[in-house]
């Protein structure tokens, strides 16, 4: 029997509980609710605002085709991830400083957040293929969908605790803002600290926790890419994460839009990170057994539908329960993403390296995001928030057509 096949109910459960702490530390971190609010009241402008989740994409896309290309041998994967994630560390820890212990606030609050969050983004990049790879290799392939769902499940549970956590801060009086928002950074910081250390359990065979590929010149690795663009599905699928990239563009207005039309008290955005975690931990579960069952583009469909019902949806409400739904669409959609397009690209990559299928969709869409972020900044300058709802749910209904029709 193989490692992985033996060691199957421990990985599950320690690489669970490592993902149950990093749900909990990042619902102190969310870009669709808490940093919104965070640097609204920072004072920054609003087209700062709705650029962060975009930003976000980007800054995590930059580093994955570099990393893909220059690291062709890893010796342990399982340790290479933990350092990867131990990483992150250090801006979350630049966060917990800033303002949980020198409390810097105003213009210069929030221009130090700017690059702070640059350096999240990238340290994120950084991690990303090696995790790919560490999921890949510690899983079970005809059970990975379980894996991911169950594993997903708890970082969800866990980020409701957190939502909760950050609601009970925020409404605190004695603690003045930013320190208020510094402890949650402090929290995230715990969170990844002690997540990260149970990694360091997981067995897997010799062989798998080894990757290696042969070198290769820039030409040829370019080629690799093209040939792999060839594949009409993958390449549809790619078209369709493109539309789906226009959800950034209005993910850091659901709640300053909501916070406009229904004057909610600040505390509310932890009741909303509980809300969309709360779904998310449901929906992981059935995503993952469902996927590996009836394939996963089903499973993608109702992330891009769910997301397009949201950004229409917003425009209508007018009591604070309606906002409450639509963060449960945004936790549908935010639970099974992971578990979704994970499995989707393993699929595609049939035994190749599983790093560059991934990377080169999050490169594209990167690209593909400048010029949708401009356009969105362009339409919220001229025309408001409303317009922008309207575009991005468009665009989200054409990438559910794709996606179902043409993948």
């Amino acid at each position: 029997m193989k490692l992985v096949e033996k060691y199957a109910f421990r990985n599950t459960a320690l690489n669970t509980i490592a993902e149950g702490f990093w749900g909990f530390g990042v619902s102190f971190h969310t870009v669709y609710a808490i940093i919104p609010l965070f640097i609204k009241t920072l004072g920054a402008p609003d087209w700062i605002i709705g650029m962060l989740p975009g930003s976000l994409i980007i800054f995590v896309a930059l580093p994955q085709l570099f990393s893909t290309f220059y690291v062709r041998r890893i010796s342990n994967i399982i340790r290479t991830n933990m350092l990867a994630h131990y990483g992150l560390a250090i801006p979350v820890g630049l966060l917990f400083f800033v303002y949980g212990i020198l409390g810097i606030d105003g213009v210069l609050g929030w221009r130090i957040y700017l690059v702070i969050f640059t350096i999240y983004g990238l340290s994120i990049g950084l991690i990303m293929p090696f995790w790919i790879l560490f999921l890949e290799r510690i899983s079970i392939e005809k059970k990975r969908g379980r894996f991911l769902g169950i594993t997903f499940s708890l970082n969800g549970l866990m980020g409701l605790l957190g939502g909760v956590a950050a609601a009970f801060i925020l409404d605190n009086q004695q603690i003045a803002f930013p320190k208020n928002f510094g402890i949650l950074f402090g929290l995230f910081l715990l969170s990844i600290l002690i997540g990260t250390s149970f990694f360091g359990g997981i067995r897997t065979d010799e062989a798998l926790n080894r990757f290696s590929a042969p070198k290769q010149s820039f030409r040829e690795f370019r080629l690799q890419a093209k040939t792999m663009l060839q594949q009409i599905s993958y390449r549809n699928y790619l078209i369709s994460r493109i539309f789906f990239s226009s959800q950034f563009l209005i993910h850091g207005f659901f709640a300053i839009y909501g916070h406009e039309k229904l004057g909610f008290d600040v505390k509310e955005a932890g009741i909303f990170t509980a809300i969309t975690l709360v779904m998310a931990s449901a929906a992981n579960y059935f995503a993952g057994v469902l996927g590996d069952r009836y394939g996963y583009k089903y499973i993608i469909a109702v992330i891009y539908g769910s997301l397009a019902l949201a950004a229409f949806s917003i425009l209508g409400i007018s009591q604070l329960w309606h906002l409450y739904l639509i963060f449960a669409l945004i936790g549908l959609a935010q639970g099974i993403t992971a578990t979704g397009h994970m499995n989707m690209l393993i699929q595609f990559s049939q035994g190749n390296d599983t790093r560059l299928y991934y990377a080169l969709v999050d490169t594209i869409q990167s690209a593909a995001l400048l010029i949708i972020m401009a356009l969105g900044t362009i339409v919220t300058t001229l025309l408001g928030y409303e317009y922008l709802f309207y575009a991005a749910g468009s665009a989200l209904l054409m990438a559910f057509y794709i996606i179902l029709r043409k993948v």
